[in-house]
């Protein structure tokens, strides 16, 4: 096989997102990292260096991801938070909070934004709107 038709030391950047996001598990990705190796190598003696180090690149990418969403989380936060200040409307703050998401290159899935959103969307609220006074 070419070496420039598979290169194993690509999987474990392509792993990461679904693996952080729970699209896979551990099992499933180190499976996959285990057969990249063993692919790569061509000898079942030596395979195990290059898993080890394809899981290693795994973690790496992981924690930059997980580094990627931290931030997305932060930005959408401190935009939301100025917007609820000022009393936006609510499909302002969902664009502005969207916009933030994207920016830092989707690292969050619309589900995983919602209870930013919510909470924001609940304080912008007028306050005649929970009670009598």
């Amino acid at each position: 096989m070419n070496a420039r038709q598979f290169d194993p030391y690509q999987l474990p950047q392509c792993l990461a997102r679904p693996l952080a996001r729970g699209w896979l598990n551990w099992v499933q990705a180190d499976a996959a990292l285990a057969l990249a190796a063993v692919r790569h190598t061509g000898s079942a003696d030596d395979w195990d260096g290059v898993h080890r180090i394809l899981r290693f690149l795994l973690i790496q990418h992981l924690k930059r991801e997980e580094a990627r969403v931290n931030a997305a989380q932060g930005g959408i936060w401190r935009t939301v938070r100025r917007l609820v200040q000022d009393r936006a409307p609510v499909n302002r703050i969902l664009a502005e909070a969207h916009d933030v998401n994207g920016g830092q290159g989707f690292p969050l899935l619309a589900i995983a934004m919602a209870p930013i959103i919510f909470l924001a969307c609940f304080l912008s609220l007028n306050p005649p709107t929970f009670g009598p006074w």
